[in-house]
């Protein structure tokens, strides 16, 4: 099954993914359209990605739309060329060609190109349907895979661009974040710290990432104390109610702390049922009638008290 929490946490960047193999531009005479081709995505397995693990596209239910837009470095602003055909198998996976627009940033991808520059197709891929595979094996486009995997269903490819980026998936994925679609992730990332705002470059980014990454870290370490000493207000609060001691380095102390949420509460509820109980059960079983008392005729005897009848007062005499 899908892991909704996960699903939902992810951003644009958890989209995108780069081709293994550069793209071809290919040279023709002056004033004429120059024209590329390459491999969008090749059918195989996407090993250690940094948000899905393995994943896999099932290229059976991939949906490829024509014309397709290419951007470059994703961003919309930045439009460098039209997909105009594609075709898919499983033995080169998605593969595209087209053409290249006349402004300047098609010529530009034309021109690094022709200095021998290694452009890359990077995919942003939308699935309507995702599968979590935790055991066992899977076949996709035509291959027998090995859990765990997750597996992209019926999806539709969005764009696809030109980019620069190696082929580093970690380095790939936080540059890609620069221009998700978060709002706020997109703020913190998407301008330097000049006044003008201009788009941070590649080492920019890393050190704004290992920046935020350090940030995150000690929030992190701020809510592990937090949760730590909560739970151990909550331990000796159970261990009071069920009168045992509370010591710091006792065995089950330990244990109730390394217990996970939900654990430690059923197994607290549990302790204190069973503990209220025993407490029932070991009060005596006396009949109701032996604390009521009888007038004795009206009298009181030399004390000014009832008399109690003969069972109370060998109830008394055991007391």
């Amino acid at each position: 099954m899908t892991d909704k929490t996960r699903l939902e946490a992810a951003d644009q960047a958890a989209f995108l993914f780069m081709a293994t193999t550069p793209s071809k531009v290919s040279k023709v005479a002056e004033g004429e359209q120059r024209k590329f081709e390459g491999v969008a995505y090749s059918g195989q397995v996407i090993a250690n990605h940094w948000w899905w693990g393995n994943v896999i596209f099932d290229l059976d239910t991939m949906t490829v739309p024509e014309p397709l837009g290419m951007l470059l470095d994703h961003r919309t602003d930045q439009r460098a060329g039209v997909a105009t055909s594609h075709k898919i198998s499983y033995e080169k996976g998605l593969e595209l060609s087209g053409v290249l627009t006349r402004n300047e940033f098609g010529q530009a991808v034309a021109a690094d190109s022709d200095d021998g520059f290694p452009w890359q197709q990077s995919v942003f891929i939308a699935p309507n349907r995702i599968e979590e595979i935790e055991q066992g094996t899977v076949v996709v486009n035509g291959q027998v895979h090995q859990a765990p995997i997750t597996i992209f269903r019926d999806s539709v490819v969005r764009e696809t661009s030109f980019c620069a980026l190696g082929q580093d998936s970690q380095t790939s994925a936080k540059a890609f974040s620069l221009r998700n679609t978060n709002p706020t992730t997109a703020k913190a990332f998407s301008k330097g710290d000049n006044q003008e705002g201009d788009p941070m470059d590649l080492q920019q980014a890393q050190a704004r990432i290992s920046e935020l990454e350090g940030q995150l870290t000690a929030v992190t370490a701020e809510r592990d104390k937090f949760s730590k000493t909560a739970r151990t207000e909550q331990i000796k609060g159970l261990f009071a109610v069920i009168g045992r001691e509370y010591k710091e380095d006792d065995a089950d102390v330990l244990a109730f702390a390394a217990l996970p949420d939900a654990g430690f509460e059923a197994t607290a509820k549990m302790l204190r049922e069973q503990f209220s109980k025993q407490t029932q059960s070991a009060k005596p079983n006396v009949p109701a009638h032996l604390f009521s008392h009888q007038a004795n005729g009206g009298k009181a005897d030399g004390n000014g008290e009832h008399q109690f009848t003969a069972g109370a007062k060998a109830f008394a005499a055991k007391k």
